[in-house]
């Protein structure tokens, strides 16, 4: 396996680089929605390093509650259409489950206990 290296300062410019492109606008919807950062344009910052798979591109969706936001990016074929997060079942599978893992915009109806015995408590004492 060979290892390359990249000095710092490089690193660090192409990080500033894509943190600029990847900032969405402050004033976007709230809930679910396409989001406006395209993130093709923040992998070309990377165009040397990093590549996606020939027929794919990178589509992007951002939720909004509360000046709070959290995104995820999917590789879809590059012919495929880019749904609204509400069209598709698949995609409002994936992005529930997301809002339920990551505690976004849902609340604890119950909490269950799960006990389990202790096998040694009932051993008996030699002597």
């Amino acid at each position: 396996m060979t290892a390359t290296t990249f000095p710092l300062t490089k690193v660090q410019r192409l990080c500033k680089e894509a943190a600029t492109l990847a900032q969405p606008s402050d004033d976007g919807p709230e809930r679910w929605s396409k989001s406006v950062v395209d993130p093709m344009n923040v992998l070309a910052v990377f165009t040397n390093y990093l590549r996606i798979k020939e027929g794919y591109v990178l589509r992007a969706y951002l939720f909004r509650e509360d000046g709070v936001g959290q995104g995820v990016v999917w590789a879809m074929t590059a012919d495929a259409d880019y749904p609204e997060p509400y069209d598709r079942r698949r995609v409002r599978h994936w992005l529930t489950q997301l809002m339920i893992d990551h505690d976004i915009g849902v609340a604890t109806a119950r909490t269950y206990m799960a006990k389990e015995m202790d096998v040694n408590h009932f051993e008996e004492e030699e002597g």
